[in-house]
């Protein structure tokens, strides 16, 4: 009923079908956080639900770290004289079938037994578990090849966890992965590390080109340049790496007023619009492409959207970690060998525990170190301060 509920205020953009439903789930959940406990603020009740033991205040510090240290990057980016909206090879059409192909390719080609997983249609990518040794990733062909490669690589991370997880764990409650903020930290990281590197583009280039042979026109610094091109955009999915994170810190403030009480659903769109348009310069004229984006409300997932960011942070202390022990990822990346170090990386180091450990101690015990945002942080200003 709420999801056929947003389905139906979506395809005719219009918030108002959605909001008397969304007003009885902001009801309930709040109902929910008294009845769950909390120590400081009815929000910790419910980001435990989607992270065992986060808490508001651990939230709140984390985007206060990398707010206006990327408000600050997106600026200097859209001010360089290389800064473009729309990249040449957007323009061109792709055969889906041709991607659909690609994207086999790509996971046979990173994956060191394509036993373990198959990949099929979906009209929205997931991955999932079946049993051991049977793993399902789903893509949905886009015109746009960049998004459905990326999209390939991101569920890649969410298998490969499972996949690696110890064979003594498997259909036991601690088998497969422990979080969604260590489950997004591995499919970020084979998304934006691996996937976005120029080394590892280069090495797979041949293949590109059979998606269309206009590839062939632009040279392995267009493809790196088109693959990591930011601009900010309304859609949160579709997102570059540096601007995703202002979408998440605005759904983050907009769910934390809600459980306070602080804005009502009716003002929803409103402030959507306002937040947009203060913190990346653009403002949807639709609803659709606005507060309707997102499924997450009408499941009652109200504190699962900070999981996303810093999953994101924490896959930049994975990378960190992984070149202190084996060498820079780019030249990891140029054979299959070094892709087959970092897959046995992660899975000591990571994979093998399953879900015993909750994300802050299994930092500590892979690497020592606790979790924090500067790692991100010194990442992209690294990577888009040498592009822009």
């Amino acid at each position: 009923m709420l999801h056929v509920a947003w389905k139906n205020a979506k395809e005719q953009d219009n918030f108002s079908l959605f909001a008397p439903f969304l007003e009885k789930i902001v009801e309930l959940v709040r109902k929910k956080a008294e009845l769950l406990g909390y120590e400081k603020h009815p929000y910790d009740a419910l980001l435990d639900e989607y992270e065992e033991g986060l808490t508001t205040e651990e939230s709140e510090n984390f985007f206060s770290q990398i707010k206006e240290p990327l408000k600050n990057l997106i600026s200097y980016i859209k001010k360089s004289p290389k800064y473009k909206e729309e990249h040449e090879l957007e323009k061109h059409e792709y055969d889906r079938e041709k991607i659909k192909a690609f994207a086999n390719f790509i996971l046979t080609y990173i994956h060191y037994n394509m036993k373990h997983l198959r990949i099929d249609l979906s009209p929205h990518p997931f991955s999932t578990y079946i049993g051991k040794g049977d793993h399902r990733i789903t893509m949905r062909p886009k015109d746009n090849f960049a998004k459905t490669y990326s999209s390939t690589m991101h569920e890649y991370g969410h298998a490969l966890y499972d996949i690696q997880t110890h064979e003594d764990l498997h259909y036991s409650p601690i088998g497969g992965g422990t979080s969604l903020i260590i489950h997004e930290s591995q499919s970020r990281f084979w998304e934006n590390f691996i996937g976005k590197s120029k080394t590892f583009l280069a090495s797979i280039y041949g293949e590109m080109k059979k998606i269309n042979p206009e590839i062939e026109k632009y040279s392995i610094d267009d493809i790196y340049h088109y693959i990591n091109l930011v601009k900010p955009s309304l859609i949160r999915t579709e997102a570059d790496e540096v601007t995703y994170h202002i979408h998440i810190i605005i759904r983050f403030e907009l769910e934390k007023a809600l459980i306070e009480g602080k804005i009502k659903v009716s003002e929803l769109p409103r402030i959507w619009k306002d937040k947009y348009q203060e913190y990346l310069g653009i403002s949807p004229k639709t609803d659709k492409e606005g507060v309707l984006q997102d499924i997450h409300w009408s499941q009652g997932s109200i504190g699962y959207f900070p999981t996303y960011s810093m999953g994101t942070a924490l896959s930049a202390l994975w990378k960190k970690h992984i070149e202190k022990e084996l060498g820079k990822i780019d030249d990891l990346v140029k054979t299959k060998e070094g892709i087959r170090k970092i897959q046995d990386w992660l899975k000591e180091k990571i994979h093998k525990h399953g879900a015993t450990y909750l994300y802050n101690e299994l930092l500590q015990k892979s690497t020592g170190e606790s979790f924090s945002a500067k790692a991100l942080l010194d990442y992209l200003e690294e990577k888009y301060k040498a592009i822009y």
